[in-house]
């Protein structure tokens, strides 16, 4: 039997099998945001049809408070799916109060990781907090997040941090933005 490739090269080592690789991302690294009567999310965030490294994430700490997350690994192929599923793992299931120790510790543990193999971590640390009727967010380099207001105006949640993996210690810190009624996120 010959080596798994992590490489997706083809040096006469079998390669992952494709449904499990489908799997994983499919199943694991993408997920479906939670049933809530007091949010609209419209995730255009779609992963690609490629073996690649998107996933995403939705904690329910209760009916008031949900955390979301978007991440995306620079790699393709089965390097990319290894490597995003480890991260991943990173985020905290329970409820941490700060996003920024959050996005630190993911950093902390990810970094090298992510050097070893050549590739960075753009991220998106969300919540919504609907006792405050807030929404706290970290973006480490992730694309743009819309909004739409009730009177149908647009606008975009943006900063201007790098993403993980750059630069050790990467400067990142959280931003908060109010939510009103009848915003489509």
């Amino acid at each position: 039997m010959g080596k798994f490739n992590l490489s997706g090269g083809d040096q006469g080592e079998s390669k992952a099998p494709q449904k499990l690789l489908d799997i994983i991302g499919n199943e694991i690294l993408i997920e479906k945001f939670p049933k809530c009567d007091l949010i609209e999310a419209s995730l255009a965030t779609l992963p690609s049809k490629n073996t690649d490294a998107d996933f995403n994430a939705f904690i329910v700490h209760d009916e008031r408070h949900i955390d979301i997350v978007f991440g995306d690994v620079s790699l393709k192929g089965v390097e990319a799916t290894i490597l995003s599923t480890r991260i991943k793992d990173l985020i905290p299931k329970e409820r941490v109060e700060s996003l920024e120790e959050i996005v630190n510790s993911i950093e902390e543990h990810a970094f090298d990781l992510l050097r070893t193999h050549g590739a960075y971590l753009t991220l998106f640390y969300g919540r919504f907090d609907l006792e405050k009727m807030q929404f706290s967010f970290i973006d480490r380099g992730f694309t743009r997040t819309l909004i739409i207001d009730k009177e149908g105006e647009t606008y975009f949640l943006t900063s201007n941090y790098l993403p993980i993996g750059i630069e050790r210690g990467g400067e990142s810190s959280e931003e908060v933005v109010p939510i009103h009624v009848d915003e489509k996120w």
